[in-house]
C-alpha cells in the first residue's frame, strides 16, 4: 500500500513537471511573425514590485532596517548626466526614479522589527557609536548598470579591496557576533538602486529600447563617493531617518 502511494504521488509529480514544462516552452519559444523571429514573453516577465511602489508610481509604506552609505550629494558630473539620460526616457513610463537624495549602497538588511526590542535597539545604537568613532567615509567604482529581477535599475559598484580589508570585513564580522540574531541579509554584491518599476512592461520589443537606453546612457566606470556607515530606520524605499541622530554621536 504504501509503495502504491508512493508511485501515485510520484507519477502526480511528473505530470505536473510535464505540463510546467510544456507551458514554459510554449511561452518563451520562438514563433515565425512577417519574416522575422519574435520571442513570445512569458506573461509572468517584466511586472512590478508592489510591495516597494504602488501602480501610481508612489513608494509604498513598507518599515524596516538597515546598514547603509548613502551617497555623497550633489551628485559627481558622470552619475549627474546618468540620471538625467533615464529621466528624460521613456523609461519613466515604467519606472519611479529614485531621488537622489535617497541613493544608498545597502551592507546589510536588518528584520523589520530589529530596532523595537529594547536591548536590540541599545546594542545597534552602540554598534552606531562605534562606527561613528571610525572614518568610513569612502569612494565606490561604479561599474555597469541593468535591470535586476524585470523590476529594478541598479548600478553595480565595488568597494576598494582596502576598504574592504580594513573595514567592512571587520564590521561584518562584528555585526555576526553581536547581532546575528537581527540580520536578515549580509551584503556580498553592492550597488545603488535608482529606479523602480511601477508598470508592466508590456512586450520585448519595449524592454529591448530600455535596456539599449541604458547602454546608450553608460559612461562607466566613474567613482561615488559614499558617507559613512548608518544603522537606518526605513520607512519606505527611499524614507530613512538614522538610528542615532547626528547630535548623540560621539
Amino acid at each position: 500500500m504504501y509503495l502504491r502511494r508512493v508511485i501515485i504521488r510520484r507519477s502526480i509529480i511528473c505530470l505536473c513537471f510535464i505540463t510546467i514544462s510544456s507551458v514554459i516552452y510554449s511561452a518563451t519559444r520562438p514563433t515565425q511573425s512577417d519574416g522575422y523571429i519574435s520571442i513570445i514573453v512569458s506573461i509572468f516577465t517584466f511586472k512590478p514590485k508592489p510591495k516597494i511602489v504602488a501602480e501610481d508610481g508612489s513608494f509604498v509604506t513598507n518599515p524596516g532596517y538597515e546598514i547603509a552609505q548613502f551617497v555623497v550629494v550633489p551628485l559627481k558630473e558622470k552619475f549627474t548626466e546618468l540620471f538625467n539620460t533615464l529621466d528624460q526616457s521613456e523609461i519613466k513610463d515604467y519606472f519611479t526614479m529614485v531621488p537622489q537624495s535617497a541613493y544608498h549602497v545597502t551592507l546589510a538588511k536588518l528584520t523589520y522589527t530589529a530596532g523595537n526590542d529594547p536591548h536590540n535597539f541599545q546594542v545597534l545604537v552602540r554598534e552606531q557609536q562605534v562606527l561613528d568613532a571610525r572614518d568610513t567615509f569612502t569612494k565606490v567604482l561604479a561599474k555597469d548598470i541593468s535591470i535586476v529581477n524585470d523590476n529594478e535599475i541598479r548600478v553595480a559598484v565595488d568597494f576598494s579591496g582596502a576598504f574592504i580589508d580594513k573595514v567592512l570585513k571587520k564590521a561584518q564580522k562584528r555585526w555576526k557576533n553581536h547581532f546575528a540574531h537581527i540580520i536578515a541579509k549580509m551584503h556580498k554584491s553592492f550597488y545603488i538602486t535608482i529606479a523602480y518599476q511601477y508598470k508592466p512592461i508590456p512586450d520585448k520589443e519595449t524592454l529591448d529600447r530600455i535596456e539599449t537606453t541604458l547602454k546608450s546612457a553608460q559612461q562607466f566606470p566613474f567613482d561615488v563617493e559614499i558617507d559613512p556607515i548608518e544603522i537606518l530606520a526605513s520607512h519606505d524605499a527611499v524614507s530613512f531617518t538614522p538610528l542615532l541622530p547626528d547630535e548623540q554621536s560621539p
